[in-house]
């Protein structure tokens, strides 16, 4: 998956944590949320369990849809 993928999965991650997808920024390897342009916390970092779980969801949705 490269960089311009990170899309649907960012989407995946944003339905985990109830957020907006506008509300997440990757920096680095880590994905941060912030709200009002400050930043309110951490999601995760880019290749362990809870990323790959929300990379997997999106690749599965993609599938569904026939992309």
């Amino acid at each position: 998956m490269t960089t311009e993928n990170f899309a649907p999965v960012l989407q995946q991650l944003a339905a985990r944590e109830g957020i907006d997808v506008s509300d997440l920024y990757i920096e680095g390897n880590v994905v941060f949320k912030h709200k009002d342009g400050w930043m309110t916390g951490t999601v995760c970092q880019i290749g362990t369990p809870y990323w790959n779980a929300a990379k997997t969801s999106a690749e599965v949705l993609a599938r569904l849809r026939g992309q």
